[in-house]
């Protein structure tokens, strides 16, 4: 005869989010060590191809080191916002699975239900999953329509190579990327400015931070490409869509005989 065994279940809220934090911080990290690897690196040459693997020669043009620089960069940089978009994904499968156990508080709970629910939620348009995910909340997230932008962007960086087409654009013929950011603004006479390096102001000029959307516009049959401190930006605007996350989610402890 098999023993039952007891089953403790501690649904944390931060290990929710964790995919999309670890994200912001290993895609920071590599692309930080990457671009500083890059500025001391010579191009010049065709890269060393081991002895062991096959050598295949490209016909596909030649370039000059500055512009293999520029292209290794805009490449790196693609793969991180896509690494951020995936990650957000993953964060918010963890949360419609989260939100379906915790209905099940005070009933018998099963792995084939843990299965299910993430099934269910892997199967989902970003669209839908967002949606069901801000069903099961209390207050809806600030950021919903911040975090669909950010996947629209991430469908044309991978299916069509960075190439705004006519499937990601609005009726303006415009693929927005609209994510929130903070920054620290100044009051000149009747209006907030923006801070940015060597700006120069009075020495009692009261300084505020701010939560601000910054939005980025791509027009149809631009290649999207983002700057260093794009990226940057981006990655923060990342952690901000997970507290918002983490914050809105019930955190309750389970425990199942």
């Amino acid at each position: 005869m098999i023993r039952p065994r007891r089953l403790s279940f501690s649904f944390d809220r931060n290990g929710v989010v964790l995919p999309l934090v670890r994200a912001v911080r290993d895609s920071a990290e590599a692309i930080g060590f990457s671009l500083t690897a890059m500025k001391s690196a010579d191009l010049a040459p065709t890269p060393h191809v081991p002895e062991t693997f096959a050598r295949y020669e490209y016909d596909a043009g030649t370039r000059d080191p500055e512009e293999r620089r520029a292209a290794y960069i805009a490449w790196l940089l693609s793969m991180g916002y896509q690494d951020l978009a995936r990650a957000t994904r993953a964060m918010l499968e963890g949360a419609f699975v989260y939100l379906e156990v915790l209905k099940l508080i005070g009933s018998t709970l099963s792995a084939d239900q843990l299965l299910k629910a993430r099934k269910f939620a892997g199967g989902f348009s970003f669209p839908v999953l967002l949606d069901r995910v801000n069903q099961g909340l209390e207050t809806p997230l600030i950021f919903a329509a911040e975090m669909l932008s950010l996947q629209k962007v991430r469908n044309c960086l991978e299916h069509r190579g960075g190439i705004v087409g006519d499937q990601d654009v609005n009726a303006n013929g415009e693929l927005k990327l609209v994510l929130p950011t903070l920054v620290f603004v100044v009051r000149e006479g009747d209006k907030e400015v923006e801070l940015y390096i060597n700006y120069r102001t009075e020495a009692e000029t009261e300084v505020a931070l701010k939560r601000i959307s910054r939005e980025r516009v791509y027009k149809l049959d631009e290649r999207i490409i983002f700057s260093p401190a794009d990226f940057v930006e981006i990655a923060h605007s990342c952690r901000m869509l997970a507290d918002d996350l983490r914050e809105k989610l019930p955190q309750v402890v389970l425990s199942k005989p």
